[in-house]
């Protein structure tokens, strides 16, 4: 016994119905969860997950929303209609997968769609936890910025890909001024509060492919993709106009030296890196509050 379900090409995709898709459910329950089990790459799971849901329903695109965060298929489009699902585990909610159709998912679909939502949720929580792992490793856990693992790495794919594509990137190294006299006068948990605020004020200077680090103490660095010193001096800019109007900044008489060096060819991750360092230098004992370009 089949049910017919409508798609937007106007073809008919056939589906089980329960009865039948109770008996293939039993042959390929293990070949799924085993499937499920072989990645800990939520785009990776999904995907294989997708794959099963398309025998049951059709649909233009998949994705998987959880903690603010959407996960998306690859390939998925918007759809007229959207379903959205919670996904139990333990009594739960974990997060939401979200269907995107050109019909509506009929009642059997639904109950098919449940069944297959319980085999992917103990697989979807291991992975969750995973890359919450992986995300904290590379993160500096009072700003939420990247460290300095994490700079290495992203140096090292930005150098590569500036070698071999001859698209320019920058560095800028960033250091506080009298930063250290906010620890010594009112304590760390108002330094705490300097390097929150600053840190947080940068994200908002920046473009999408840029990135963000905190080495530890004071030091910052941003990496700036594909761009010329135009684009740092801008950066700059919105520094020092920061520095200049926050109030916390201002209570503690606190500003940024600046040393920034663009990607040259014969450049590799440390050269760059030493001249941005020789940079920064020389804007601290050039009156600190100002950026030197390498």
């Amino acid at each position: 016994m089949l049910d017919v379900v409508s798609v937007s090409n106007n073809e008919y995709l056939h589906v089980p119905s329960v009865s039948s898709y109770a008996m293939q459910e039993n042959a390929d329950k293990t070949s799924l969860i085993e499937l499920l089990q072989t990645t800990l790459e939520l785009p990776r799971l999904l995907e294989i997950f997708s794959m099963e849901a398309a025998k049951i329903t059709a649909f233009n695109g998949l994705s998987f929303l959880y903690e603010g965060t959407e996960i998306t298929v690859r390939g998925s489009n918007k759809g007229n209609l959207i379903h959205e699902f919670p996904l139990m585990v333990e009594d739960e909610v974990i997060g939401h997968l979200i269907y995107h159709t050109s019909e509506p998912i009929n009642a059997i679909a639904k109950m098919q769609l449940a069944t297959l939502h319980q085999k992917l949720g103990y697989p979807l929580r291991n992975a969750i936890t995973f890359e919450k792992v992986q995300r904290y490793a590379l993160v500096d856990s009072l700003t939420g910025l990247g460290n300095r693992r994490y700079f290495d790495e992203t140096q090292e794919r930005m150098q590569q890909r500036a070698a071999r594509n001859d698209a320019p990137y920058v560095l800028m190294l960033l250091d506080l001024d009298n930063f250290k006299q906010v620890n010594d006068r009112y304590g760390h948990q108002a330094g705490d509060v300097v390097l929150s605020q600053f840190a947080q004020a940068l994200k908002g200077m920046v473009r999408g492919n840029d990135t963000l680090f905190r080495f530890g103490g004071d030091e910052f660095a941003i990496l700036l993709d594909n761009c010329d010193s135009n684009t740092a001096n801008l950066v700059a800019q919105r520094i020092k106009l920061f520095s200049s109007t926050n109030e916390v900044m201002r209570m503690y008489q606190v500003s940024s030296s600046i040393g920034c060096a663009r990607w040259k060819q014969e450049d590799n991750c440390r050269t760059i890196f030493s001249r941005a360092d020789n940079a920064l230098y020389t804007a601290k004992t050039a009156g600190k509050d100002c950026m030197k370009i390498a």
